[in-house]
């Protein structure tokens, strides 16, 4: 692990399911919504403030202390970012096994590369406000355009 130990180790402790001892439950977590390369990412219902959230784990705690570097580093760069499209982290810490996670909110929507692939997409109807309708492929092209903005909008504000 390239943090110092002491650093990381100081991150609060989070009870997971009843792991904080005495039946103490600060996150009640539930079914996967998400995974990439290191991390999974799950619902979750965040007791104290009774909100539902998302949980960023890592698939192999014991075995990749690189990955545990990396989510780390990763919730200390979006946690210190502000802006309306990148996403916030609510919270960094370990469960009680040490394990880091990361409380985010949790976001309903529709990945971009679905809106792309697939013309009957269920969201054209929200959007437009309209049947859908092949002589209204400007309004596609306008949706696709706002959300490009947006992924530039947060990038720059990221560099």
């Amino acid at each position: 692990m390239t943090l110092l130990d002491e650093d990381y180790y100081s991150l609060p402790r989070i009870a997971v399911d009843g792991s904080g001892g005495g039946g103490v439950c600060e996150l009640e977590i539930g079914g996967e919504v998400g995974s990439g390369g290191y991390a999974v990412v799950r619902e979750a219902r965040q007791h104290a403030v009774g909100r539902n959230v998302a949980v960023k784990t890592l698939h192999n705690f014991d075995d990749d202390p690189e990955a545990v570097d990396a989510l780390v580093r990763e919730a200390r760069v979006l946690g210190a970012l502000d802006h309306p499209n990148i996403v916030p982290v609510h919270l960094l810490g370990r469960d009680v096994d040490g394990a880091p996670l990361v409380v985010m909110p949790l976001i309903q929507g529709v990945c971009w590369t679905e809106l792309i692939d697939r013309y009957d997409h269920p969201f054209w109807d929200l959007h437009t406000g309209e049947a859908r309708s092949v002589e209204r492929p400007r309004d596609r092209l306008s949706a696709h355009l706002g959300i490009l903005l947006k992924v530039a909008n947060a990038t720059q504000h990221a560099h």
